[in-house]
């Protein structure tokens, strides 16, 4: 199934609002990477620090993951990146919530606001609860934001004029309520901090903190992973385009990336191979205290 592609040549900013750090990063951020290398100006707003995520302290991982969100959004380009302090697990839908999303709206003053998904069931199952509450305030903060009467303080006090947004979008899969696609690979490339170029950008998955020393057991385990996520009963080499690739940059830092889901014919083709919550609590148990 072939989606028509978005109107990204009209994409002058986009502003993308996620409950937690490495939400944009389930697939999203190669879409990303694509509108900054073509010079869109892209923002992140994280409403929650992430510190239920783990069974370390909160406060330290709230740290982890906001180091890791701002590593991920320097891979594919992001330079403004704001993170809100509500509480993760619990995220609440209401006015506090509309009012700081639509703040920040009329701050960065994008044409399209990127969203998450409200419904209690999708295509991965039943999603979670700080997911459906993020996805409904920003749909609302959306037309909020427009209106000079709604959150009239930010404009008297706050010197933040309404603003309307052009488009909004949500990230959805081919043959499940998806309308437009992003291609992402092939043709795309950017210029890294470091001088390097990457190119045919699949989908970045995380960006994790891994010394060379773990990085043997981790690419075992993660080869296992994916074997069973792909019917598989024993890890060997991925076909072309299925495959993941690990680079262990000079930072200790791991860029880890995978395909986007689907096929050539734009069909799903199986699930992700894992998610972020798997890596982080298999990097917990392989070279945790």
């Amino acid at each position: 199934m072939t989606l028509p592609a978005l109107p990204e040549e009209s994409f002058q900013r986009v502003l993308c609002v996620v409950a937690h750090p490495d939400d944009m990063e389930y697939g999203t951020s190669a879409a990303v990477a694509r509108w900054t290398a073509g010079g869109i100006e892209v923002g992140y707003l994280l409403l929650t620090r992430g510190e239920a995520g783990m069974p370390n302290p909160p406060e330290e991982t709230a740290r982890l993951r906001v180091a890791e969100q701002q590593a991920a959004c320097a891979v594919v380009g992001v330079e403004h990146l704001t993170v809100l302090e509500h509480p993760d697990g619990v995220l609440v839908y209401g006015l506090d919530l509309r009012r700081d999303i639509c703040r920040e709206i009329r701050r960065f003053k994008p044409d399209v606001v990127l969203g998450t998904g409200y419904e209690v069931e999708t295509p991965y199952g039943f999603d979670q609860a700080d997911h459906r509450a993020a996805g409904l305030a920003t749909l609302d903060a959306v037309r909020d934001a427009g209106n000079r009467w709604v959150f009239p303080e930010q404009v008297d006090d706050e010197d933040l004029q309404p603003h309307s947004v052009r488009w909004f979008l949500v990230p959805g899969l081919a043959g499940s309520g998806a309308t437009h696609g992003v291609e992402v690979t092939g043709g795309t490339s950017r210029a890294a901090d470091d001088g390097r170029t990457y190119g045919d950008l699949g989908t970045i998955v995380a960006v994790l903190t891994l010394t060379s020393a773990a990085l043997q057991t981790f690419t075992a385990w993660l080869q296992a992973r994916q074997a069973k996520h792909l019917g598989r009963t024993e890890p060997q080499p991925e076909p072309s385009g299925q495959g993941y690739t690990l680079e262990l940059r000079s930072d200790g830092t791991v860029v880890i990336t995978l395909p986007p889901l689907g096929g050539t014919d734009g069909e799903r083709s199986g699930d992700p191979a894992l998610s972020i919550q798997e890596l982080r609590v298999q990097l917990e148990r392989l070279f945790g205290p």
